[in-house]
């Protein structure tokens, strides 16, 4: 991992390409540093490294460069990933970081839960882990990250197979339906969610069990991280989870869909590994789809519910319960528009 005066070097030269290249109001909401007011006083600096080495690596095997993530000072919850002035880029707000990080850090709601999830965080101290809160934080961040890198492959995509570089897909009205950019977003969550299974796996699972060969806690460790992710749903979404559902509206689909496929994706993923995941041939139980979906939303209830003034859980079975039939006939519509789609990231390419 490159140290940390090289990462602090490669900020302060991102800010120099964001003025030099960049209208002047792109710089002044850009933030001139990486601190920040979270205990954790390493927060934007760690955010920083890792996706900074991620996308080096990535832009460079691909071609989709020259690129840049910086960090801005905007108040807002939605990062963005896309093309402008010659670069590719990614932005992440620390507002939506930091508010992560308040709301997945406190003791208090991990002590609602079943003391399986006390054992699991005293576990993850015993053998120099993070703690369960620090495993989340950093999950939930990547995802963020990886579902912006997404969004640069589709416009990479779209120079390649369109020639269109400049397509400005943030001027589409969002008030508007546009099924391609309903299926750009599901495709973004699906490429985020196969790149963190993969940090989950190697980093946590693998570690985590062998040493402890504890396969309950790495039933906690999935329900931790992929609750994670729901929590960033619940929160950027607040407003269209309170409002009624829709399949048919605006450039972002309901985060209950969201929510409910990126779930599918995991446990369907490591159920097809196991041997892979466990690290042996032993016939292994696979993971219980409706047991660990309830377990998140209960977990994500306990996180959110006052930040948010809902019960994630109750209305997500109310919404589901109620539009079922509409859900699957919206998800078989993406499903076969995605087929003709060749902007679309596919398995196998990046």
């Amino acid at each position: 991992m490159t140290d940390l005066p090289t990462i602090l070097m490669a900020y302060e030269d991102t800010l120099k390409i964001l003025q030099e290249n960049f209208p002047e109001d792109v710089y002044l909401n850009a933030s001139t540093d990486l601190k920040t007011t979270a205990r954790h006083e390493n927060l934007m600096v760690e955010l920083f490294q890792f996706s900074y080495v991620n996308l080096e690596a990535f832009s460079e095997r691909f071609k989709i460069k020259p690129s840049l993530i910086y960090l801005t000072n905007e108040l807002k919850f939605s990062a963005e990933g896309g093309h402008d002035h010659g670069f590719f880029f990614i932005k992440i707000p620390k507002h939506l970081i930091l508010r992560l990080f308040e709301l997945i850090d406190p003791n208090e709601w991990v002590m609602k839960l079943d003391l399986d999830y006390v054992k699991l965080n005293l576990n993850f101290l015993a053998n120099n882990f993070l703690t369960l809160q620090g495993m989340m934080k950093e999950s939930v961040n990547k995802f963020v990250f990886f579902h912006e890198k997404c969004h640069m492959i589709h416009r990479r995509k779209l120079k390649d197979e369109k020639g269109i570089l400049g397509l400005n897909l943030d001027s589409h009205d969002k008030s508007k339906f546009s099924i391609f950019l309903h299926c750009l977003e599901l495709n973004a969550d699906q490429y985020a969610t196969y790149e963190l299974l993969d940090n989950l796996v190697t980093f946590y699972i693998h570690k985590y069990y062998k040493a402890t060969r504890d396969r309950k806690g790495v039933r906690l460790i999935l329900i931790c991280v992929l609750s994670s992710v729901f929590v960033l749903f619940t929160l950027l979404f607040k407003k269209r989870i309170e409002k009624a559902f829709y399949t048919d509206q605006g450039s972002h689909p309901h985060p209950v869909i969201r929510i409910l496929e990126v779930s599918k994706t995991v446990v369907s993923e490591l159920n097809n590994s196991l041997p892979y995941v466990f690290q042996t041939f032993e016939e292994i139980e696979p993971f219980d789809y409706k047991d660990i979906f309830e377990e998140c939303l209960f977990v994500t209830s306990q996180i959110t519910s006052k930040e948010v003034g809902f019960d994630i859980k109750n209305e997500f079975f109310d919404i589901l319960n109620a539009k079922e039939t509409e859900i699957n006939s919206y998800l078989k519509l993406m499903e076969d528009y995605s087929k003709t789609e060749s902007v679309l990231f596919r398995r196998g390419e990046f």
